[in-house]
């Protein structure tokens, strides 16, 4: 049901956002191509307040992020101590620390973005797709038709390139250093190239402009004006300089790297050795089980014992009485022949 629910939402969205699409496009009489390059630029201006808003999130939450990660460390520790209530205590501190300091998932900024994406792509792929008589009949410089794939690659390798910048330098929050090391290798430049050109390559060129045209946008009016000290003053900001300051305190690639490597060796660590545990509990209730049984079966066998030497008991019981009774049958009979030989003497006498 949810599912449901969320595929009704978006296929509406998608709906609504290609009417007002084609809706501009009839009204103004200008080409599909303006109506995408438009489409863009107003995206970016709606998602530049939000940008501003997470830069804003982002100085606010830096000091409070580098405190929690000494809790997780002091947790961690911890926990390699075998401390189990240390760490449930560490962990409530945490929480309340969280709670007092108004805390924020570090994700919330980008669910616009990325709600923005989908429903772009979902709305202009699907034009593309019908295809939309209109859109099919446009052509921009070089290409025929917007819905088909660029012949020369030329817009796929700009909007690469343009990604490539997007990535490695940032836009939404000023500039990215952690994307900026990761990409810092050439080979690493030229494998996410290769691999964005040859993705985008298969999109119609409809697309892969309207990106081309957000990326330009972000890269050299967002990127800028969010990198600009007399900017971020005026939106409220704090200038570049302070916030280099504070991001050069935040924790490295590196070092989340050998955080997130410590705490899964960790984790594996704690789960071979509750398995263990688990393990050597099932061998035992095993063994336990095999003694019962064992110690079953031995009662079993001696009340199967004990119940024939007292089937045999009986029988020799029986076979007793019987005999005594013959007995008393033979004893009363001679004493019955006694008695009359003894009457029989004494009538002769």
């Amino acid at each position: 049901k949810q599912w449901y629910q969320r595929r009704v939402v978006i296929t509406a969205g998608v709906w609504a956002y290609q009417t007002v699409m084609d809706t501009a496009q009839v009204s103004t009489d200008i080409p599909w191509w303006g109506v995408l390059i438009g489409a863009a630029v107003c995206t970016r201006a709606v998602l530049l307040p939000i940008s501003i808003w997470a830069d804003k999130l982002t100085v606010r939450q830096m000091p409070i992020s580098i405190q929690l990660r000494k809790y997780s460390q002091e947790i961690q520790k911890l926990n390699k101590k075998g401390d189990s209530l240390g760490v449930l205590v560490k962990g409530k501190e945490m929480k309340l620390f969280k709670k007092q300091q108004n805390y924020k998932n570090p994700f919330i900024p980008i669910i616009p973005g990325v709600a923005f994406a989908i429903l772009n792509f979902c709305s202009i792929r699907g034009l593309a797709e019908l295809p939309y008589q209109p859109l099919m009949d446009s052509s921009f410089l070089w290409i025929s038709s917007l819905t088909l794939t660029d012949p020369y690659l030329i817009l796929p390798a700009l909007n690469s390139a343009a990604t490539l910048y997007v990535f490695k330098y940032g836009i939404d929050f000023g500039e990215n250093p952690i994307m900026t090391s990761v990409l810092a290798s050439p080979l690493a430049m030229s494998m996410f190239f290769g691999i964005m050109l040859t993705c985008q390559s298969f999109f119609p060129s409809c697309l892969v402009l309207y990106w081309l045209t957000s990326n330009l946008m972000g890269s050299f009016l967002a990127g800028p004006a969010l990198r600009n000290d007399r900017f971020r003053t005026t939106v409220g900001l704090v200038p570049m300089a302070e916030k280099r300051l504070l991001m050069s305190k935040m924790p490295s690639i590196q070092d989340l790297t050998s955080d997130v490597a410590g705490g899964y060796q960790q984790k594996r660590t704690e789960g071979h050795v509750a398995e263990q545990k688990v393990r050597a509990k099932r061998a035992e209730a095993l063994e336990k089980k095999e003694n019962e049984g064992e110690k079953n079966a031995e009662i079993q066998r001696l009340e199967k014992k004990l119940k024939e030497s007292t089937e045999q008991l009986e029988a020799m019981k029986v076979e007793i009485e019987k005999e005594a009774q013959s007995y008393r049958e033979l004893l009363e009979q001679y004493q019955d022949q006694k008695m009359q030989k003894r009457t029989q003497h004494e009538n002769d006498g």
